[in-house]
């Protein structure tokens, strides 16, 4: 199988499990068109393990001029991918240009996969095509960083905290390309420097929950202050631990501020007790500083730069990081300049940006303050019912969103609109077994608030999912326990 980042792995293999689980099939291959070859990156039940990367035109054969869903039966061609597979799905994705394409199969002797088979499977990559649009378009050039709407929602997010303090704008950015630079200088895989490079693009989301005249103070802290500052490693740490995708993030974002010669916070590791990642981190963060004004003075000279990074070489920083920092310190501070200097002309949209994100405090405490269901607590609806009300009474508005079982309706405040899967205002998220939440996106919403709506909802189908499983080890304990008094009868 082609080797991918384990986030985007992940998730093209969740998606694929829960076509082959909503239409019982057997096997199933999910593709990514690559320049040259449709790239397997997840496979589902096939019993070999060779490569089932395909040649350019087989599944351009088989889609033909109109790229739908369809049903397709066994093809004699010595390029099939599925010899021992009679009756399959072809789910093509992609609007306009075919990017990626999702093979469902059954056995031979199986039944043939239905028209209903077709329909549930179209619907519900529907609903997963969100998700999926970002790694689609790697394909072969899956190893590049995606720029798509992943990385937008990180650098988006980073954002939230410099609107606030005009000094410190387009910090994160310039420290997670400092930290890709001085990656790229010590021996690391791909997945090694993106994980580095998202970590120091969220190094300080732990400091959106601090106060405006403690962020934006201009003289020292007193000691209290100080010790309110030195948690927002632990708060982004907390954060981050919330997202799957940014799992490997979180241990890099609460050691990012630890030093060298263990004075640092909030653990006091030393040397090689720190995370790489973290002391990467922590020289571009320090560089950064260095190089930028600052309300009490101005941006460092080069020479005074090069003095401090000596000063602090095995003290505050990894000497051998700060070796390589010195052997291409006028590249580092040229790119460092030069990406202030274009971070100008985004400076003077700022009043927007800050109008588009005076809600996000109200967001953030919703999302902080949404209930967990517990199945004891009555069914999955009255949980949602629960949630809904929660964001309401906080956003002062109404927050339209559907619990759904198969084509069933559960719960929701008022009709759900017919032909609602085709109105882009409109999202899918599933759950499991058959269930889905619907949510409407208000259009006249700037982009960036309609996906933390969208993320918000996300976040109540998460809550939803793990009470239904707590549901099933349940019935199975029950199951387990009557099967136990039967045999001791």
């Amino acid at each position: 199988m082609a080797s991918t980042p384990d986030g985007w792995m992940g998730l093209w293999d969740r998606a694929l499990l829960r076509l082959a689980e909503a239409t019982e099939a057997t096997y199933g291959v999910f593709y990514l068109k690559g320049g040259e070859a449709w790239v397997c990156v997840a496979q589902y039940g096939l019993p070999f393990s060779s490569s089932l990367d395909l040649p350019k035109g087989v599944l351009e054969g088989m889609i033909g001029d109109d790229p739908k869903p369809r049903l397709v039966g066994r093809k004699p061609d010595e390029n099939f991918p599925f010899p021992i597979v009679g009756s399959f799905l072809l789910l093509p994705l992609g609007k306009g240009e075919v990017r990626a394409v999702v093979l469902l199969g059954r056995g031979m002797g199986q039944p043939r996969f239905s028209e209903g088979d077709l329909e549930k499977a179209a619907f519900l990559l529907w609903g997963l095509e969100p998700f999926l649009g970002d790694g689609m378009e790697r394909g072969e050039d899956e190893k590049k960083r995606s720029t798509g709407l992943y990385h937008q929602i990180l650098a988006f997010v980073s954002v939230i905290l410099e609107v606030r303090d005009p000094y410190t704008f387009g910090h994160s950015e310039r420290v997670a390309l400092l930290s890709e630079i001085l990656a790229s200088k010590v021996p690391l895989s791909w997945e090694e420097r993106d994980v580095i490079y998202r970590s120091a693009l969220l190094h300080d989301i732990g400091k959106v929950v601090l106060p405006d005249y403690l962020l934006l103070k201009p003289g020292p802290l007193t000691p209290g202050e100080w010790e309110a500052m030195k948690k927002h490693p632990l708060i982004g740490e907390r954060v981050l631990a919330t997202i799957r995708e940014c799992h490997p993030c979180a241990l890099l974002v609460r050691h990012h501020h630890e030093r060298w010669d263990g004075k640092g916070y909030p653990d006091g590791l030393k040397e090689e007790e720190i995370p790489l990642g973290a002391r990467i981190i922590a020289l571009a963060d320090g560089l950064d500083a260095m190089s930028s004004e600052r309300p009490y003075r101005e941006a460092l000279p080069p020479e005074k730069v090069r003095e401090e990074l000596e000063k602090g070489r095995g003290t505050q920083w990894d000497p051998y990081l700060v070796s390589l920092a010195l052997s291409d310190l006028d590249e580092l501070l040229t790119v460092a300049v030069t990406w202030r200097g274009k971070l100008e002309d985004v400076a003077k949209e700022m009043d927007e940006l800050r109008r588009r994100l005076s809600r996000i405090p109200l967001l953030a405490t919703a999302m902080a303050q949404l209930p967990v269901w517990v199945p004891q607590q009555g069914p999955p609806e009255k949980g949602l019912e629960e949630m809904v009300t929660t964001v309401e009474g906080l956003l002062d508005e109404e927050f339209r969103v559907w619990l759904l079982k198969g084509t069933e309706v559960l719960w929701g405040r008022e009709e759900l609109p017919s032909g609602y899967w085709e109105n882009p205002s409109y999202r899918v998220i599933p759950i499991r077994n058959d269930y889905r939440l619907v949510v409407k996106l208000g259009v006249e919403w700037a982009e960036e608030m309609s996906l933390l709506h969208y993320a918000l909802a996300s976040l109540m189908a998460q809550r939803l999912e793990h009470g239904l499983v707590l549901k099933e080890l349940e019935e199975c304990r029950i199951q387990s326990q009557g099967e136990s008094g039967s045999a001791n009868a």
